[in-house]
């Protein structure tokens, strides 16, 4: 780790530690995660900016599903998520859409009695 390289933005690089001090040690712990009355490891996953929050959670679903089978003491549980909000958002936007252009044929053909009219 204290070889570890670290790139600045004026384009110089110094190793980790010429700017601190590592050292390898146990800390204190400080909070504490808990599930069903269990203690767990938690994470939290957050995508990137330009990044499609849809496909990041199809990949960390099939890379957790992947370590599950490699390991079969571990788990993984989904304990909150915004990716199925934005899914079901998609999924009313795109019917509603479908619904719309539907209507605006039948209104064009009802009042125009013509489908050569209609932009089909």
């Amino acid at each position: 780790m204290a070889a570890l390289p670290i790139a600045l933005s004026t384009g110089k690089s110094f190793r980790l530690d010429q700017l601190a001090t590592v050292r390898d040690t146990i800390a204190e712990r400080t909070q504490t995660a808990l599930l069903d009355g269990k203690t767990v490891l938690g994470f939290s996953m957050y995508r990137a900016k330009g990044a499609d929050e849809t496909v990041i959670a199809a990949k960390l679903d099939a890379t957790l599903k992947k370590l599950q089978q490699a390991d079969d003491t571990l788990g993984f549980t989904l304990i909150a998520g915004t990716v199925q909000y934005t899914h079901d958002q998609f999924e009313g936007s795109m019917d509603m859409l479908y619904e719309g252009s539907l209507l605006a044929v039948l209104v064009v053909w009802w009042f125009l009695r013509d489908w050569r009219a209609t932009p089909l």
